[in-house]
């Protein structure tokens, strides 16, 4: 049998974790049924990580990077950055609708870790991640684009994340998803209005 490394261990863990909430719950799932579900001894857990939380915490981050990474594969150089902008927030939103288990348990770890004063930087972590990970797409845009944005980048880095996280909070209540993505365009068309051509001249928005 082929010896997996740490971080080898760390993807099973992460997937079979996934797995586990999705048909239990977040409350009911345990590191015993984490390490059952993906076939490994009870005790690799803590040799993977240090607890549950930090688990969670790269299940959510994981599940983002996933999200920014496939709206920068969605680029093309063949539309203009309107089209691009509005397809890229869509494609962010699409995944998160064909996933509502890691979903929930984004808000559920939320509000496990509001509840306790030990906890509660598991959500700061995560929201300072939403945003770290919107700047860097915003950042990508700017580069791919050749403009900038006229608003700073961490207020306008944060707004991204509040609006895609808010939309996907108020999608999971309601399931109205041409409302969604209706309000997602019109934010599109909201950063297209706060770009400007590096050298001053016409926006650069092909390529």
């Amino acid at each position: 049998m082929t010896r997996l490394s740490v971080t080898e261990r760390r993807i099973l863990l992460l997937e079979a974790a996934a797995r586990v909430i999705a048909r239990k719950g977040l409350a009911e799932t345990s590191t015993r049924a984490i390490t059952d579900e993906a076939g490994m001894p009870r005790g690799m857990f803590h040799y993977c990580f240090k607890s549950k939380d930090e688990l969670l915490e790269q299940l959510i981050q994981h599940h983002v990077t996933d999200m920014v990474e496939a709206a920068c594969a969605a680029w093309d150089g063949e539309r203009d950055l309107a089209e691009n902008l509005r397809l890229g927030l869509r494609v962010i939103l699409g995944i998160g609708m064909g996933d509502t288990a890691v979903q929930m348990l984004s808000y559920e770890l939320l509000l496990h870790a509001l509840r306790g004063t030990e906890t509660a930087f598991i959500a700061r972590n995560q929201y300072a991640d939403y945003a770290r990970q919107a700047g860097e797409y915003l950042q990508w845009i700017a580069d791919k684009a050749g403009v900038r944005w006229t608003v700073s980048q961490p207020a306008l880095s944060r707004l991204t994340s509040v609006v895609i996280d808010g939309s996907m909070l108020n999608w999971l209540a309601d399931r109205d998803s041409e409302k969604a993505l209706a309000a997602l365009d019109a934010f599109a068309t909201m950063l297209l209005s706060i770009t400007a051509p590096l050298d001053g001249g016409a926006d650069q928005q092909q390529n």
